[in-house]
Formats: C-alpha cells, sequence, structure tokens
C-alpha cells in the first residue's frame, strides 16, 4: 500500500489534534513561563491562534499512528529524523513520501527572542518563527516536488531544500504499510 499522506478516510483535524501530546504554558511562583520541550509535546493549544507553537517529529508521529489506528488503517508513521540526503533520496525512490520539517519559503531559521520558556531540565528553549512542515513526493531534475500546505505544489532545488531541512535538524516522518 503507497501513501502519501493523503488520507483516504474522513478528515477531521480537530480529531487528530486530540491523539497529539500537548502542555500548557504556566508560569511558576517566581514568575518565569515553563513549557515543554517541543521534541516531547506540542507547546500550547493548537487550536489557538496565538497560544501554541508546534511539536516536532516524535509526538507528531505518536499523534499519527493513533489517529490512523483509529481510522482503521495499517499504515506505520515513523520518525526517520537525521537523514542524510541519500536516505531521504532512497525513500523517495522507492515512493515513500517524506514529511519535512523546514523553514517558510526555505528561508534562514528565524529564533524568536520575544517569546520563550523555561524546559522541564532548567534549559531555556526560544521557538523558531517561520517552522514549516511539508511533504516531500518526489525528485527530478536536481529538484524535489514538495507538497506545501500554503502554496501548493512546488519544485524546490534540492540545494535550497537540504539548506533548510538540516538547518531544522533534517527531522521528518515515513508513513508506510
Amino acid at each position: 500500500e503507497r501513501t502519501c499522506f493523503h488520507v483516504y478516510h474522513p478528515w477531521n483535524a480537530g480529531e487528530f489534534l486530540s491523539y497529539l501530546s500537548r502542555q500548557d504554558f504556566w508560569v511558576d511562583g517566581s514568575g518565569v513561563r515553563n513549557g515543554p520541550d517541543p521534541a516531547e509535546a506540542y507547546a500550547g493549544d493548537p487550536a489557538s491562534a496565538s497560544g501554541g507553537w508546534y511539536c516536532l517529529e516524535a509526538p507528531a508521529a505518536q499523534a499519527g499512528n493513533t489517529w490512523v489506528q483509529w481510522a482503521g488503517s495499517s499504515v506505520q508513521v515513523t520518525a526517520v529524523s537525521g537523514l542524510s540526503r541519500a536516505e531521504l533520496e532512497q525513500y523517495l525512490q522507492a515512493g515513500t513520501p517524506v514529511a519535512a520539517w523546514v523553514t517558510r519559503d526555505y528561508a534562514p531559521v528565524e529564533r524568536t527572542t520575544r517569546y520563550g520558556w523555561q524546559l522541564p531540565d532548567g534549559s531555556w528553549y526560544y521557538p523558531c518563527d517561520n517552522l514549516h512542515c511539508v511533504v516531500v513526493a518526489g525528485m527530478a531534475d536536481g529538484c524535489y516536488q514538495v507538497a506545501d500546505p500554503l502554496d501548493g505544489w512546488q519544485q524546490v532545488d534540492s540545494g535550497t531544500f537540504w539548506a533548510s531541512f538540516s538547518a531544522m535538524g533534517s527531522r521528518a516522518l515515513i508513513a508506510q504499510g
């Protein structure tokens, strides 16, 4: 069964979000804003235009697996972060689309200095203002064919894509089954 992150089941974003591990922000007794590590949970409320940030690949994979199980599918969603260019292209050549964390318009990473929070380990997290996720569905002539939820289908130069993808930590998911 080939998957392209296209859901052949009635899609309800609210239903999917209900499976997403998330944690609200809170202010401790010292007045310090605290929140989750986005590698472990969605930071804030994903339904809020101003009270939520994002999560990274592990919580997204967990939510994806719970959702596809609910939908009755045998698909498995797997975090495959740290991909090399050769590994990414092997997935594409095998017909496996790759969901990838990049920056909007493949611009340099922009970390906000206006807003941050203390993580459970005591370190500070300053979120990326221009984080974006796309699905890479194929490649040809030095370009990746990318499904962008904001801009539709695009042909993106592989060097341009790779600079943004690696700057965001080479974070990715695949769905197979």
